[in-house]
Formats: C-alpha cells, sequence, structure tokens
C-alpha cells in the first residue's frame, strides 16, 4: 500500500476515481463500503470525534459560492451540524465543480418537479 503522502496529486485523483476497482481486487465486492462510511458517520457523531469528512451538505453561498445545493463536499461533522469547508481549487478543478453543481441542481430540479406534479394528480 503506497502513503497518499507520497502520491502525486494526479496520481490521488486517479485513486480515488477507480476506488472502487482497487476494492473489488482486493475484497470481490464494494458491499461493505456503504455500511463502513455509515459507520465512521455515526461514531464521529456520537464519540463527538469533530472529523473532517466528505459528506453530501447543503452548501450556502459563502462557502463555496453556491446555495440551495446537496453536495458531497469536506465538512466539519460535530454532533450538532455538519459545516461545510471551503477549499482552495485550481481554474480546472473549480470548472469541473460548477459542472458537476449545475448538473445536479438541475437533476436534483427535475425530480422535484415531477414529485410535485405526481403529487399534485394523486391528490
Amino acid at each position: 500500500m503506497i502513503s497518499i503522502a507520497k502520491l502525486s496529486r494526479e496520481e490521488m485523483i486517479e485513486r480515488v476515481k477507480n476506488s472502487g476497482t482497487y476494492i473489488i481486487r482486493a475484497k470481490g465486492a464494494t458491499v461493505f463500503g456503504p455500511g463502513d462510511a455509515i459507520a465512521t458517520l455515526i461514531r464521529t457523531i456520537v464519540e463527538e470525534e469533530n472529523r473532517m469528512l466528505s459528506v453530501s451538505a447543503q452548501i450556502e453561498q459563502e462557502t463555496l459560492g453556491y446555495e440551495g445545493v446537496c453536495i458531497s463536499v469536506p465538512a466539519k461533522i460535530t454532533r450538532g451540524d455538519a459545516l461545510p469547508i471551503g477549499v482552495r481549487l485550481s481554474v480546472t478543478e473549480a470548472a469541473l465543480f460548477d459542472e458537476s453543481v449545475k448538473v445536479i441542481k438541475n437533476l436534483t430540479d427535475r425530480i422535484c418537479t415531477a414529485l410535485d406534479a405526481e403529487s399534485r394528480q394523486i391528490a
């Protein structure tokens, strides 16, 4: 196993993108990943570890320049809150993040619109 500190930024990005493949090669499946992530989140809250984790959180204008959308961002997790942490991004990273936010917001809006229409039909 290579230490993260020894990886270049590009290697780190590739590792994250392909982490599912690494897990499947090592363990044969990724079925335990979500359970482990949930257990880590619960332990962080219950034991008041005040850790920084990547979680889906509603971001605010002053944090990352966007609002009204939930997206996976680094956040300080406390017993009472998930506080998104702003990170410095390169121009390329900012453009990619911007595109991700737009896609997620667009899909969320479409889903909410469809659910609203469906609930009006039922009522």
